[in-house]
């Protein structure tokens, strides 16, 4: 999988995108191999060695933080 594909899945996994009527959408790894039509075995392997998983819990309670600040 090439380093360019992989930064896309990992930012759209993490951080989620938003959609066309503004919604910020936090796809699952296997929506995102589907999208990019990439081998699942490679995906989950640079997912579980790189940390996914706890970056994209410490990314929305980081943003769940901000709207926090943003409502007071």
């Amino acid at each position: 999988m090439k380093q360019e594909i992989k930064e896309s899945i990992r930012n759209e996994y993490v951080h989620g995108y938003l959609n066309e009527a503004g919604q910020r959408i936090m796809p699952t790894i296997d929506d995102l191999i589907k999208k990019y039509n990439v081998p699942a075995s490679s995906t989950y392997r640079a997912s579980s060695q790189e940390g996914w998983k706890q970056q994209k819990k410490s990314s929305l309670i980081s943003s769940g933080k901000d709207w926090m600040k943003q409502r007071t």
